[in-house]
């Protein structure tokens, strides 16, 4: 018996059932996963992007990417990892080839600011919360914006559209256990990072002795220094563990952000240049222009109103773009995922990382013995590779090529020591991508 496809029995199929379809030839059914994902890809992108254009763009790049090889996705279940990576890789490779700073807001179809720091107050337990979270939440937003396209792109998927760590773990193309241990890493290392943040411009307006001791060290911004300085000040004020103790969770804010919406003339555009692209069909021509570009690719006989007003997007973002262009970076959050403060360069040649041990005076540490995990790309089981610190305190991973990496400390010379000698650090490389990271390991000298 042939299964029943309208529209009205469609959403009530799986993301399986949907693929299963589709790869079929039930154009409907990709269309269905299309309205299931379009909103949640789209918002993603508007935060990644930060301009309303690029995001109406790599949404489309993303759905004609994911609709030209349904075919070869093998697993239906794994439908929303997939179409995610797709959309992070795609969104990442437009931020490094433009290596422009990013706004913080962006404007709507009127020409206002998009506010990306809005709270949905029904995410908390209590008005009180809920009120707290709204006065955090533009700290919280400047603090995660801060963070490497990467790292956020990962806290973003988890924290706001929903993706485990099991799905994470598929989007960085790493084992299960290795993406629930990341992450769990990275949201530790934002709570912290964020929080300090925060208690450096709020809490130094409750506690008269924080306030002097970030005046008397000038500093003005966060940094790993600025970091280890209010750390170790709330450890001995009372004043400021109650203070910290009554903020609400950062990344719990960050969860809470109001998603941002596309017009519905934009999704419907976009969903008629992806469709146009089903195999079969007759290419639309649009006079060589890039496949990337929503303004050519929306047939304007059937929608003019939705390519008017994304040609109007693309003329003001590249207003917005040069006036923007000199804006520096507002905030830089080091060791995120790891504790050290890494440089991330991309660099012709092989794939790999070179790592620098340094104390907390900044002092190179040599003969620190390590094991490194290693993981390659489509592999399971990590590869153990004891490595030691040369005279410069360094170890060379270069030759390793791509993958995910997690070190270990086993021995560290006798005149130094850890607060947990059993710490780890963890990052991943990508193809073609060379790290060179610097910093501490939270080890200090006796």
């Amino acid at each position: 018996m042939a299964m029943a496809t309208s529209e009205r029995d469609l959403t009530r199929f799986d993301d399986a059932q949907l693929v299963g379809l589709a790869q079929n030839g039930h154009q409907e059914a990709f269309a269905e996963l299309y309205d299931r994902y379009f909103d949640r890809i789209f918002d993603f992108l508007s935060r990644m992007m930060r301009n309303r254009a690029e995001a109406e763009d790599v949404a489309q790049d993303t759905f004609i990417r994911a609709i030209r090889s349904i075919d070869r996705l093998e697993s239906g279940n794994k439908f929303k990892s997939w179409l995610f990576t797709i959309a992070r890789n795609t969104a990442l490779n437009r931020i490094e080839r433009e290596k422009r700073s990013r706004p913080l807001v962006f404007a709507d179809d009127d020409g206002e600011d998009v506010e990306l720091d809005l709270i949905d107050a029904d995410r908390f337990g209590s008005p009180d919360e809920a009120a707290q979270a709204e006065a955090m939440a533009a700290l919280v937003w400047e603090a995660a914006a801060g963070l490497s396209p990467k790292q956020y792109s990962l806290l973003d998927m988890h924290l706001r559209q929903g993706l485990d760590s099991a799905e994470i773990a598929d989007v960085l193309g790493v084992t299960a256990n290795n993406g629930y241990v990341m992450l769990n890493r990275l949201r530790a290392a934002v709570e912290e990072s964020i929080g300090a943040y925060i208690m450096m411009r709020e809490g130094r307006r409750h506690c008269p002795e924080l306030d002097a001791a970030l005046t008397d060290a000038g500093i003005a911004s966060i940094s790993p220094g600025a970091r280890r300085l209010v750390r170790r000040h709330v450890a001995a004020c009372e004043v400021c563990q109650e203070k910290q103790a009554e903020m609400v969770s950062p990344t719990a804010i960050l969860g809470a952000f109001v998603p941002v919406q596309a017009g519905p003339d934009i999704k419907a555009a976009i969903l008629s240049n992806v469709m146009n692209e089903w195999p079969g069909n007759a290419p639309v021509s649009d006079g060589g222009a890039s496949a990337a570009q929503v303004t050519t690719r929306v047939p304007v006989q059937t929608i003019p109103v939705a390519a008017t007003r994304t040609a109007w997007y693309l003329t003001r973002a590249f207003l917005i773009g040069a006036a923007l262009a000199t804006v520096g970076v507002i905030l830089l959050l080091l060791a995120l995922v790891n504790p050290f403060g890494s440089s991330e360069t991309a660099a012709s040649g092989p794939s790999g990382a070179t790592v620098t041990f340094a104390s907390e005076a900044g002092t190179p540490i040599s003969g620190v013995e390590l094991i490194v995990e290693y993981v390659a790309p489509g592999r399971d089981t990590p590869e153990l590779i004891p490595v030691t610190t040369d005279e410069n305190g360094r170890v060379d991973l270069a030759e390793n090529g791509p993958g995910t990496y997690v070190l270990r400390i086993q021995s560290l010379p006798p005149e130094y020591q850890a607060a947990d000698v059993s710490q780890v650090s963890a990052f991943t490389v990508d193809d073609g991508e060379q790290l060179d990271i610097t910093g501490v390991f939270r080890i200090t000298s006796n």
